[in-house]
């Protein structure tokens, strides 16, 4: 007989638009985090989480110019 294991996680997306303050107010840059979400091993809980999240997105911005 086979053998199989289980395993469960979180994934979480977490998405940062900057847009024109004008209309029509287009998106100027988007950043974006992705992974898997381990709440027991943050500093902080869920809101240090996403802090460390939003810290990682926007130390992408401003885009390097090509």
């Amino acid at each position: 007989m086979g053998y199989a294991e289980v395993y469960q996680y979180e994934e979480g997306t977490l998405i940062i638009d900057l847009l024109d303050a004008k209309p029509p107010q287009h998106i100027l840059w988007r950043g974006v985090a992705k992974g898997v979400v381990d709440w027991q091993g943050t500093t902080g809980g869920q809101t240090g989480l996403i802090n460390e999240a939003v810290q990682k997105v926007l130390a992408q911005f401003p885009p390097k110019r090509s």
